[in-house]
């Protein structure tokens, strides 16, 4: 696939499935500053980095995981609520540190 054809179609899957350049450049070992230029066409696209794309564009996309069930959440909510201030300081913290993790 030709250089430009192939950011073209990178560019429309992510706007696809909306991946943003943080998360593209994750998945192919980048950084999205390196990635941002090469969508820019500030660089030149290298063969390693273009075998990368290509990787990640004919990646099957997993589907998103379902949301939660109202219950489910009213459960949880429930279970933290009956523990000791301690251990639910423990579980929020857990919770932050995970959360932190799926948003770097």
């Amino acid at each position: 696939m030709l250089p430009d054809d192939l950011l073209t179609h990178i560019e429309a899957r992510m706007r696809e499935i909306g991946a943003s350049q943080s998360t593209v450049a994750k998945v192919c070992e980048l950084s999205q500053p390196h990635l941002s230029k090469v969508l820019n066409r500030k660089i030149k696209l290298a063969k390693k980095t273009a075998a990368k794309l290509e990787s990640w564009l004919t990646a099957p996309t997993e589907a998103p995981a379902p949301p939660p069930s109202p219950t489910s959440l009213a459960t949880i909510a429930t279970k933290l609520e009956g523990l000791a201030p301690k251990r639910r300081m423990q579980f929020m913290q857990l919770l932050a540190a995970v959360d932190d993790l799926l948003n770097s």
